[in-house]
């Protein structure tokens, strides 16, 4: 491992939705004030404690990112390398054991309303195809292909690709797929949790856009910038965490970063992703204000979003 700091391993960018260099400070922060992740080795990117991380703010359409940032020739150290403490600590998660079955039980139902709402928006009838960009463990998958859909993944996590390949899964890395699978077209793609981690935004997209037929519906969700003042608040960053945690979208500003690439938006997600008693309340909530105007008030007032774009060209 080189000596390099923290700041040799990144770059100041302009704002990856509008392309504007017009910036202002938004927040910043040692990352010694972040929640520590204990499996987490982030010294492998020149971290520690006293390693201040800025986050800036796009004065013409309001998005929210980290600046500098890693550049993507790094970002392989981020989710394997700094993870080798967590691989191996992790036991019988990163096995296919009695363990990982039970767990994925209740993860993958948990998750059930997110396909079947975009299911109820494909206008074709034949055999459909599932593409999950940043397919983790194969959660989606699994339930894609219980409902007899094709699926395909891609992710850069190299001990949950081999837990999806174990399953039997087509999955690779994202650079690798289009050369292996040059044909493969998706009417669903799933980009859950993970837009909020991309590096290059416009590259991620670009390759999402690829497998796209016109009428190709896309689900993302991710995080928003009142993530970052809700937790200033509780003097806790769990999800603001600036390091894997870079991209925060007010939904105007995703609307618009969609539409850039042919992309309208369809809506919400109507229905709950119900883990634990805190999901209940807030779907609980999220049910009182179900109504047009205040859904789109209270989903840019709250920490994250869960929408649905239909691809026109």
């Amino acid at each position: 491992m080189d000596n390099k700091s923290y700041e040799q391993y990144c770059e100041t960018i302009s704002c990856p939705v509008c392309g504007s260099e017009h910036l202002k400070p938004y927040f910043k922060i040692p990352y010694g004030k972040l929640r520590q992740k204990s499996s987490l080795d982030y010294s492998v990117i020149g971290i520690n404690s006293d390693t201040v991380l800025k986050v800036s703010k796009c004065k013409n359409c309001a998005f929210v990112f980290v600046n500098p940032r890693l550049k993507k020739e790094y970002e392989d150290l981020v989710y394997n390398q700094a993870k080798l403490n967590k691989y191996s600590k992790g036991g019988n998660f990163y096995q296919l054991d009695d363990k990982f079955y039970y767990n994925a039980r209740k993860n993958r139902i948990s998750f059930f309303p997110v396909l079947t709402q975009a299911l109820q928006y494909i206008k074709k009838s034949g055999s459909l195809t599932l593409f999950d960009f940043g397919c983790g463990v194969g959660h989606s998958m699994a339930m894609g292909r219980g409902l007899g859909i094709n699926v395909y993944g891609v992710d850069i996590d190299q001990k949950r690709l081999a837990l999806s390949k174990a399953q039997k899964f087509t999955v690779c890395e994202p650079e690798k797929f289009m050369n292996r699978y040059p044909d493969v077209k998706a009417d669903i793609i799933l980009w859950q949790s993970n837009i909020e981690h991309l590096v290059d935004l416009n590259d991620g997209l670009e390759k999402i856009n690829r497998l796209c037929n016109k009428g190709t519906i896309l689900f993302v969700n991710g995080l928003t910038p009142a993530v970052i003042w809700i937790e200033r608040l509780k003097k806790d960053f769990n999800l603001a965490h600036f390091v894997e945690h870079i991209n925060y979208f007010p939904i105007k500003t995703l609307d618009r970063f969609m539409g850039d690439k042919g992309f309208t938006p369809l809506g919400m997600l109507k229905h709950a992703i119900i883990r634990n008693q805190n999901d209940y309340i807030k779907y609980t909530i999220k049910s009182i204000l179900d109504i047009p105007w205040w859904e789109m008030w209270w989903y840019n007032f709250r920490s994250n979003f869960a929408r649905y774009y239909r691809y026109e060209g």
